[in-house]
């Protein structure tokens, strides 16, 4: 199991004090070993291949459609952006 492995790894490290330097990342894995403890390998990961599948869903779902090379957008710039400069021999 890659993910008793891993929680061991976690739970090493943070004996060992190697996050005592960061402290967002001893919270991150104290949680993660946390998780991993309370909810196990598998249901961990079918919840985040379903979030995974979701997020493709949702952007997939409509996807836009390029009718030209070239764009346009709305700005509060009032002069162009790139000029041109003609080049003095």
């Amino acid at each position: 199991m890659v993910i008793l492995e891993l929680q061991k790894k976690i739970d090493n490290n943070l004996k060992d004090g190697k996050y005592k330097d960061d402290a967002k990342k001893e919270v991150f894995y104290k949680i993660l070993s946390y998780f991993l403890n309370k909810y196990g390998e598998d249901r961990l990961l079918k919840v985040a291949f379903q979030k995974r599948f979701n997020t493709f869903n949702k952007y997939n779902r409509n996807q836009h459609q390029f009718s030209s090379l070239s764009f346009r957008t709305q700005s509060r710039i009032k002069h162009t952006i790139v000029n041109k400069t003609k080049i003095k021999e």
